[in-house]
């Protein structure tokens, strides 16, 4: 196996021969181990300025709901079908979360309504930094899910498969905050 090390160090050698042919050189930044670590700190960063926030939907164990089922639901809660095939949830015009399948890729597309395509769930979930208010769209996102739940019959989870609690992801959206805010304020963002 090719760590990735290796490979950077193969590369930069093809790139060193191909810029020697055209009378030209390469000049490191970095060193290949300082530019893995940038690299993986860009990643650390990225997961946390992209946290997202989610909350699932799921029908009983082994069973799906149709997408007629998840339509109506969806609807009901006040969301409006949307770009890519999915629901937003707006307040006033403005984007607050998503609804879209989530352990079985798909979308909620129009000729599927008439039809036996189920999903077992369906995740409603925002990316934190975006939200101008992320705990009122986080308790908005838990009372329509409760709704929907509700109408369904179905339970309100994580992403790990627990029974949803509100005051538990509100500890959680506290300590994401300052981290987002922290990198937003090294990177400019």
């Amino acid at each position: 196996m090719v760590t990735l090390a290796r490979y950077l160090g193969e590369i930069l050698f093809e790139l060193k021969v191909a810029a020697a042919r055209l009378g030209a050189s390469i000049e490191l930044e970095s060193s290949i181990p300082v530019a893995l670590e940038k690299m993986n700190q860009v990643i650390r960063e990225l997961d946390i300025l992209n946290h997202r926030v989610r909350i699932i939907v799921a029908a009983p164990d082994g069973k799906s709901y149709r997408v007629a089922q998840w339509v109506q639901a969806l609807k009901g809660a006040g969301h409006q079908w949307d770009d890519g095939d999915l629901f937003w949830y707006y307040d006033r015009s403005r984007e607050l979360f998503c609804a879209e399948p989530y352990s079985s890729p798909g979308y909620f597309h129009p000729g599927d309504i008439g039809t036996q395509v189920a999903f077992p769930d369906v995740a409603l979930h925002f990316v934190v930094r975006k939200a101008r208010h992320p705990a009122v769209v986080l308790r908005c996102m838990n009372d329509i899910a409760l709704q929907m739940a509700g109408e369904l019959g179905a339970a309100v989870l994580t992403t790990d498969g627990f029974p949803f609690n509100l005051k538990d992801a509100e500890r959680e959206l506290d300590a994401v905050l300052p981290k987002i805010a922290s990198v937003q304020l090294t990177r400019g963002a």
